[in-house]
C-alpha cells in the first residue's frame, strides 16, 4: 500500500482524535479564561478587554451553539488531517499536528477576526497581543493533541484501531445526544443561560463516557475473538 495514502481506518481515527483535540483546546481555553477573569479584577486592562468583548459575550450567551460549532470545526479539521496531511508529511507526529494547526490559526486571526469585528489579528478588542497569543496557544494545543493521538493510533495494530475507534466514534456521538437529552429533560421548562450551560455539560459528559465505553467495548470484542481463534 502507498505510504502516502491514509490507512483504511483513518476516518474513525480522525473522528476520535478530533474529539480529543477539541476537548484539549476547550480545556486550555477554560483555564486561560479563568486566569484572565482573575486578572480582570485588578487593573489589568488587557485582561478586562479579553474577557469582556463582543466575542466572549456572544459565546457566553449562546453556549450550546458556540461549543457545538467548536467541536464540529475540530472534527472536520481532524478529518482533513487524517485524509490529506498525516501520512503525506514527514516528521514526528507532534510536529505534524502543530504545523497543521497553524493553518486554521492563520485563517482565524487574518480572516475570522476581521469578519466578526475583532480587527486584524484581534487588535480591535483592546487586549493588545493577548487575542493573537491566546489563539496561537489554543491552536497549538489542538494540533499537539491531534498529532500525538493520531500518531499513537497509527502505530497500534490496525485491527485494534478499527474495532475500538469505530465503536468509540459511534458511542461518543450517541453518548453526546443522550447526555444532552437527559440534561434537557432535567431542565424542562427552564430557560436562560444556566439551563443552556447545563445541557451543554450533559452533552460533553455523555460523549466522554460514550467514547470510553466504545473503546473498552472494542477491546473486549477483540479479546473474545482472539480466544475463539486460539
Amino acid at each position: 500500500m502507498d505510504s502516502t495514502q491514509p490507512k483504511g481506518d483513518w476516518l474513525a481515527r480522525s473522528y476520535v482524535c478530533g474529539y480529543f483535540a477539541s476537548t484539549a483546546m476547550l480545556i486550555v481555553l477554560m483555564v486561560a479564561f479563568m486566569g484572565m477573569l482573575i486578572l480582570s479584577g485588578t487593573d489589568a486592562s488587557w485582561a478586562q478587554s479579553l474577557t469582556n468583548n463582543t466575542l466572549t459575550v456572544a459565546a457566553k450567551n449562546s453556549p450550546f451553539t458556540s461549543i457545538t460549532l467548536h467541536f464540529m470545526a475540530g472534527v472536520l479539521l481532524a478529518l482533513g488531517y487524517g485524509a490529506f496531511f498525516h501520512d503525506k508529511v514527514k516528521g514526528p507526529s507532534w510536529q505534524k499536528g502543530i504545523v497543521y494547526a497553524m493553518g486554521p490559526f492563520l485563517i482565524s486571526v487574518l480572516v475570522f477576526f476581521p469578519m466578526v469585528g475583532a480587527g486584524f489579528l484581534g487588535f480591535k478588542l483592546g487586549a493588545g497581543p493577548l487575542p493573537l497569543m491566546g489563539n496561537m496557544i489554543l491552536h497549538a494545543a489542538y494540533g499537539l493533541t491531534l498529532g500525538v493521538t493520531y500518531g499513537f493510533l497509527s502505530e497500534v495494530d490496525t485491527n485494534v484501531v478499527q474495532s475500538s475507534a469505530k465503536k468509540a466514534a459511534i458511542a461518543l456521538t450517541g453518548g453526546g445526544i443522550l447526555g444532552f437529552g437527559v440534561a434537557y429533560a432535567l431542565t424542562s421548562g427552564t430557560m436562560g443561560i444556566n439551563a443552556a450551560w447545563f445541557q451543554m455539560s450533559g452533552a460533553l459528559v455523555g460523549s466522554a463516557l460514550g467514547c470510553l465505553i466504545g473503546v473498552v467495548s472494542g477491546q473486549e470484542k477483540l479479546s473474545d475473538r482472539a480466544l475463539v481463534a486460539g
